[in-house]
């Protein structure tokens, strides 16, 4: 059985600082993720069919994005707003799904790695 995996890059990395302040306050800038590995646990031995990954930048993440697309992965990276926001990450990973759904038959399981449950009080987002 294959897998299509997709990861939104910016909502993993601020969500886990965000749970890393409130369990070990002042020690934000030590967190890190190992994506390649978390890409790996979520492949879980299976075939990967497809996967995509959406980020923004800044920061510059080059080695990151390389090692992703030396997995396979599509790597779309978004500029942040003025503001320092994401623009269209969670849209462009939304409209992956979409074509995949329409496009894969038989149907095919899909992960989706994201952090923040955006939209959701408006029924908008990944939750609907």
């Amino acid at each position: 059985m294959s897998i299509n995996i997709f990861l939104d890059n910016s909502n993993i990395w601020l969500v886990g600082r965000k749970v890393c302040s409130i369990k070990e306050p002042g020690h934000e800038s030590a967190f890190r993720i190992h994506f390649a590995k978390l890409f790996d646990f979520v492949r879980n031995n299976r075939a990967v069919s497809f996967a995509y990954v959406g980020g923004s930048v800044p920061p510059n993440n080059d080695d990151l994005w390389l090692r992703l697309e030396a997995q396979g992965a599509i790597v779309e990276k978004q500029e942040r707003a003025v503001s320092g926001g994401e623009v269209a990450v969670d849209e462009s990973i939304q409209l992956q799904m979409a074509n995949r759904i329409i496009d894969v038959h038989p149907p095919e399981t899909m992960a989706l790695l994201t952090g923040d449950g955006s939209g959701y009080t408006d029924g908008k987002g990944f939750i609907k």
